[in-house]
């Protein structure tokens, strides 16, 4: 242990005159070295004391402090820290020249939205280049999950974005014109859409609203019948670059079978799952919103029941959901796990309830009384959410937002529709090309 100390002192040196100071220095080195290799100590917590107070004395030379071995001196300060003690490593590290603006931008920018980065571009050249940067559009992407707003379209009709605070949270406008034809939307996943066009040719389209970033894919192998039942698969991670995978699950013409195709980003093509999923009745499919969650896609086909696809074991399988789900409930994830979210009303009372677990058990029930609940002959809808203490419901032509923790209602828009679908988004920086 003695010998390692010395070794890492022999770093630290300062020579007090020339270079046969370390020369003498190393041949004394040399010679204790060769003494403590012929005893036979083994006690550590022996050694450690014969280090502290017989073979390193403190000294303070022009007001540093420094540790006396001989007639060598050592400065002991190897970090910065309050006490300068080499001896107690310290509880941080941090740069001598750090100043609030590295701290800004290395710890507080990565967390914000796309819209208030591209706002504080403006403040100097220096922030510019630093958002600008794809190393950071990368951290921005993996840091911020939150949910920003809602895509709401109609068939065949141009979408509309809804900010949950259009101060913080934006994207350009009009949505996706910059896309070469009018398009679908038809999933999101974290910061990324979806599409598919309106042409003949029915392209499919990835892209990100907010840096009007987009790809083209080639076309899937498997056709299918009407609008397509696909789930838009991303997860922003520490590895440099961008994969997502956009699942399809094809209801087989003039047969009761599902089949899987599968397109990923990494791989650039589409492969057809060997995994195939019968059913005995007539089932919903297409035009259902799906919702990807930890490698899984599901889709709800009928009452009481959603079809789940596993992208990593290549399997598919039921989950079970509430028997009274049909159709005004949607999944979600609530604190890391799968839910299922119900609204609707109960004579002047409108309700949402919640169920987790595997089972799908009933698991909360929220009591709400929006001052307009009376005036819809529609009730009550639960919209798709990602934040585990918000959820987003239409109650006629408005849209509110519930606060679970605060129990907080909101208004965010008056301009719903029972035959919009809308999807969530996440105000994000990913690039496509990463």
């Amino acid at each position: 242990m003695f010998k390692r100390a010395n070794y890492a002192m022999l770093s630290l040196i300062k020579p007090s005159s020339n270079c046969r100071i370390m020369e003498e220095f190393q041949e004394e080195f040399q010679n204790n070295d060769m003494e403590y290799d012929n005893d036979d100590m083994t006690d550590t917590e022996d050694l450690s004391e014969g280090i502290d107070s017989c073979t390193l004395e403190p000294a303070l030379t022009n007001g540093e402090e420094f540790v006396r071995c001989g007639r060598y001196q050592f400065k002991t300060a190897a970090y910065v820290d309050e006490d300068k003690n080499a001896f107690t490593f310290p509880r941080y590290i941090r740069r001598e020249d750090a100043v609030i603006e590295d701290v800004i931008t290395d710890s507080a920018l990565p967390f914000l939205p796309a819209k208030s980065l591209v706002r504080f571009k403006t403040i100097c050249k220096g922030w510019n280049e630093w958002i600008s940067r794809p190393l950071f559009a990368h951290r921005q992407a993996y840091s911020f999950r939150g949910m920003s707003g809602l895509f709401s379209q109609l068939s065949n009709g141009d979408p509309s974005f809804i900010s949950l605070n259009r101060m913080v949270y934006g994207i350009p406008k009009p949505p996706l014109k910059f896309l070469p034809e009018s398009v679908q939307i038809i999933s999101t996943c974290n910061g990324l859409l979806f599409c598919q066009g309106h042409d003949d040719d029915n392209a499919y389209y990835i892209c990100n609203p907010a840096t009007k970033d987009w790809k083209r894919l080639p076309k899937p192998s498997l056709y299918h019948v009407s609008g397509p039942a696909a789930v838009l698969a991303f997860e922003p991670s520490r590895c440099i670059g961008v994969e997502y995978f956009l699942v399809r699950a094809v209801d087989l013409v003039y047969q009761p079978v599902i089949q899987f195709e599968v397109y990923s980003s990494t791989e650039g093509f589409w492969k057809v799952s060997d995994s195939i999923y019968y059913y005995d009745k007539e089932i919903l499919i297409h035009g259902s919103v799906g919702f990807y969650m930890k490698g899984i896609t599901y889709w709800e086909i009928s009452p009481g029941k959603a079809l789940a696809f596993d992208l990593k074991e290549d399997l598919c399988g039921v989950q079970p959901l509430p028997s009274c789900s049909w159709p005004r409930g949607v999944l979600t994830e609530m604190h890391g796990e799968l839910c299922y979210v119900r609204a609707y009303r109960q004579g002047n009372e409108c309700k949402i309830d919640i169920y987790g677990d595997i089972d799908m058990k009933l698991k909360r029930t929220i009591h709400l009384n929006p001052p307009d609940a009376g005036e819809s002959s529609w009730g009550f809808q639960a919209l798709p959410c990602l934040n585990s203490e918000l959820l987003i419901i239409l109650v006629g032509k408005r849209i509110y937002s519930y606060h679970v923790k605060d129990q907080k209602l909101a208004l965010i828009n008056s301009a719903g529709n029972n035959d919009m679908r809308y999807l969530p988004y996440v105000n994000s920086l990913v690039s496509l090309s990463c």
